[in-house]
């Protein structure tokens, strides 16, 4: 009998130790394995936006400057100057071509701007027909496919053109190619950032085919007139400034989101609520500027030491 008790004591002492160990194994595993793989990154505020790359082919009042005669072309300009209308712009220097001279007898004609405006000896051919009244009135699938042939002048003949002015009085318009037109509605302003600087248009029309919308800009956009055709980047949504946290670090729980954070080197949930969010962050109002959490958090790691390594 005595033999028996003492082979259960040894096997309740025996099963105790093992218990000891797993548990132990389990604490060590916990504590120096899984806590180990984990990373953190600060909360920073910040401010999420929403930003789509879009075409945009740009339309201004535009006048050609035509020879009267044949010959070589000065220029008195240089691109983007502006000149009153009246003003000489450009120099033909022919020979034996004006009234009551001889052959051979050289001869300079003055050509005037005929509008007030910035000066640009380069046309691209899209001058007579891209146009701000084209862009609202005329099929826009043929007017867009419709192609130009950049021209410099260094001679010109009879009727030839020498260049061009731009009336910068006027505000830009464009055609945009936007991948929907859910929210868009005509007459609404909307807002683009061209070459870093943001640009307020409104909408004047919504386009099925192409699709895309036409607009004005509140004034002449620079580098519109070079650079017809250009990549810009449309604000779909206003920016949301808050608390910003990388998207993998939410955490649910339950119906609710939140994320985990370090406190005093211990890893805690906290609830947030969520203001915001783009494809890759999320903006929230319920964490303090530079408060650690965890970016890519999983089960069991609620009260762990934060032994873990920054991102």
């Amino acid at each position: 009998m005595r033999g028996k008790n003492l082979r259960s004591r040894g096997l309740l002492w025996s099963l105790v130790l093992f218990t000891i160990l797993i548990g132990g194994g389990f604490w060590l595993y916990r504590s120096l394995v899984t806590n180990k793989e984990l990373s953190y990154t600060n909360a920073q505020s910040g401010v999420i936006k929403h930003e789509i790359k879009v075409k945009a082919t740009f339309v201004n009042q535009e006048f050609l400057i035509r020879s009267t005669v044949a010959g070589k072309v000065q220029f008195l300009g240089v691109d983007g100057q502006r000149f009153r209308r009246g003003e000489t712009v450009v120099n033909v220097q022919s020979e034996g071509t004006a009234p009551g001279t001889k052959s051979g007898n050289q001869v300079t004609i003055a050509l005037a701007a005929p509008n007030g405006g910035l000066f640009f000896h380069k046309v691209d051919g899209y001058e007579t027909f891209l146009t701000p009244e084209n862009l609202r009135g005329t099929n826009l699938v043929e007017l867009l496919a419709e192609k130009g042939t950049v021209q410099v002048s260094e001679s010109v003949q009879a009727g030839g053109i020498t260049g061009k002015i731009v009336n910068n009085l006027l505000p830009t318009e464009a055609f945009i190619e936007l991948p929907s037109l859910n929210n868009i509605m005509t007459g609404k302003s909307i807002r683009f950032r061209i070459v870093g600087q943001v640009q307020v248009a409104k909408v004047i029309l919504k386009s099925e085919r192409p699709l895309g919308i036409v607009v004005q800009f509140s004034q002449f956009i620079d580098g519109s007139v070079e650079n017809r055709q250009q990549e810009i980047v449309w604000e779909s949504q206003p920016p949301v400034s808050g608390i910003i946290i990388p998207k993998s670090s939410l955490w649910t729980q339950g119906e609710e989101q939140g994320v985990y954070v370090i406190v005093e080197g211990v890893i805690h949930y906290r609830k947030v609520n969520i203001l915001d969010e783009n494809e890759t962050d999320v903006c929230v109002k319920d964490l303090p500027n530079g408060l650690p959490i965890v970016t890519i958090p999983r089960n069991g790691i609620e009260g762990m030491p934060a032994g873990v390594k920054k991102t």
